[in-house]
C-alpha cells in the first residue's frame, strides 16, 4: 500500500509550576510526534511511565494540533481532532498488573 506520510511540526504551550522551594518555574510542553497519513492527522506521545497527568496533556496537545488544521469560516470553525495514542516505552510493575 502506497500512502503519503508527512511529519508535521509540533506546537506547544507553556505551563507554570511551583518548585520544592516555593518558587515558580515555566516549562514548555511540546507533543512528541504529529504525522499525517493521507488525509488523517495522528498525534503520538512516548512516555516512560504514566505520571497521572498524561490524559490532560494528550487532550491539550490534541486540541493544539486540531487548532493548527482548523478551517475558519464566518462565525464558525471546523476543528478536526487528531487520532492519538500514548506509547509507553518502559515496562513497570504497574503496567504488568494492568495487563492481567
Amino acid at each position: 500500500m502506497d500512502a503519503k506520510v508527512e511529519t508535521l511540526p509540533s506546537e506547544g504551550y507553556l505551563t507554570e509550576s511551583e518548585t520544592a522551594d516555593g518558587s515558580k518555574e515555566i516549562e514548555e510542553q511540546i507533543s512528541d510526534f504529529v504525522i499525517k497519513i493521507e488525509n488523517e492527522i495522528y498525534l503520538l506521545e512516548c512516555q516512560s511511565y504514566d505520571d497521572g497527568s498524561m490524559a490532560i496533556r494528550i487532550a491539550e496537545y490534541a486540541f493544539i494540533v486540531a487548532r493548527q488544521f482548523a478551517a475558519w469560516d464566518i462565525g464558525h470553525a471546523v476543528i478536526p481532532m487528531p487520532e492519538f495514542s500514548v506509547i509507553y516505552i518502559k515496562r513497570t510493575e504497574k503496567h504488568l498488573k494492568q495487563r492481567v
